[in-house]
């Protein structure tokens, strides 16, 4: 017997009345209501939030739904796995063919030829029969596919190594097991090169893998499912490294000799607390001393560290910030104060923070804005308590920006003569 974990959003869900008669089926739905009489077999049917892509929708069918023996294999897919999946009604008939960890999909998007016509036609090693089956390979380092180029892979592990402040070339999977906690397939990713996927985050794994996953690493799936929704970028990141979370191993290079290397961006030994035995705050004084004793790296990783033990603590995120503005990345540093400020609204450092950045930028209206804000008598007071150097700081900025706006917008009135 198989379950089947479905993420739907909006898409039409009839299908689900096409799979074998003994299928256990659990729906999360995130969209809107499903029209009534579209389902006409018994489900397990529960609205989500719309947060966290399939990834929250996974990790929490595992957290709160997996029941151990309930089936041989665990489907997880999107509402309409068929745009990846073209053949998926045909291959949950064939679960004897299958390997305990089994990718389903076989491309992203037809029409946005990822994978390439070519690559398809070329690559058939993985189809079950003649089920069209096809498993993608990518760099653990760009994040972009081994066979052809595709820019928005490489642009998902660009987005991540900008957030973390990582140098080009660092082991993303590696880094992003070691940030989730799970060290042993951390070291395993950085000492390899190539991971496997699924298009669409759509496969099949084994109940007893799914069991066992559960039994020794609960604590940073819990973890996991709070990062799928603090942040986009992380669901992206997911949808590469799922079959290597039940086991799926990584291909390493042998022929190519390597130096030995130490885990890119891993805090000193003995700054590391695991945040399951550490609160936020102690991990923070931990990431202070760091910083003080000029060991940034360190201190950043320490930071992330704490943002993953709880990703929306608004004061790590504007540690976080502060640490980007002060090293001169207002790229990275303008999301993290947006970050803060979402979590806690007129946070004065992050209100601070995200107004000198606009302003290097060159947005001098929303620049303003915050600096007006944070010059605020109740704002001006919490800045002045953390950091009295700042509000002076503020008030020219703002002054300054007052003029050039006041400039601008006089210079229009003339040209609109």
């Amino acid at each position: 017997m198989i379950t089947y974990v479905i993420a739907r959003y909006k898409e039409d869900i009839r299908w689900i009345n096409d799979l074998p008669a003994d299928a256990q089926i659990y729906l999360y739905n995130k969209g809107p209501e499903i029209e009534p009489g579209a389902i006409t077999r018994p489900v397990h049917l529960t609205q989500l939030k719309n947060a966290g892509r399939e990834t929250g929708t996974y990790l929490h069918y595992m957290l709160n739904d997996y029941k151990p023996g309930e089936s041989d294999f665990v489907v997880f897919t999107q509402g309409e796995p068929f745009e990846h999946a073209p053949d998926f009604l045909e291959l949950v008939k064939v679960s004897d063919k299958w390997r305990d960890i089994q990718p389903l999909s076989l491309l992203w998007l037809a029409d946005k030829k990822v994978p390439p016509l070519p690559v398809l036609e070329a690559e058939r090693s993985d189809w079950i029969g003649s089920l069209a089956v096809r498993a993608e390979h990518f760099s653990l380092k760009t994040w972009a596919p081994v066979a052809f180029f595709d820019e928005g892979a490489w642009g998902i592990g660009n987005t991540y190594r900008q957030k973390h402040m990582l140098p080009n070339g660092v082991n993303v999977a590696a880094h992003f097991f070691d940030f989730c906690g799970f060290d042993d397939i951390a070291q395993r990713a950085l000492e390899s090169d190539i991971g496997v996927f699924s298009y669409g985050a759509i496969f099949a794994v084994r109940g007893t893998l799914v069991a066992k996953l559960l039994a020794e690493s609960r604590q940073h799936l819990v973890k996991m499912e709070l990062l799928s929704r603090a942040d986009l970028n992380y669901g992206y990141i997911f949808e590469r490294i799922w079959l290597h979370l039940f086991g799926e191993p990584f291909v390493k290079f042998d022929a190519v000799k390597k130096p030995q290397v130490a885990a890119v961006a891993a805090p000193a030994a003995r700054d590391v607390v695991p945040p399951s035995r550490a609160s936020v705050a102690d991990i923070r004084q931990r990431a202070f001393a760091a910083l003080a004793e000029g060991r940034i790296d360190d201190g950043r990783a320490l930071l992330q560290k704490a943002l993953f033990a709880n990703p929306v603590d608004a004061e790590v995120l504007s540690d976080l910030a502060a640490l980007a503005f002060q090293q001169g990345n207002h790229s990275m540093a303008i999301p993290y104060a947006r970050r803060a400020l979402a979590a806690r609204p007129g946070h004065a450092i992050s209100l601070f923070t995200l107004a000198m950045c606009l302003s290097a930028s060159g947005q001098h209206d929303e620049a303003a804005r915050h600096l007006q804000a944070v010059t605020q008598v109740g704002a001006a007071e919490q800045l002045r308590a953390e950091a009295p150097g700042l509000v002076d700081m503020a008030t020219s900025e703002l002054a300054r920006l007052q003029g050039l706006l006041a400039g601008a917008d006089a210079s229009s009135l003339v040209d609109g003569r």
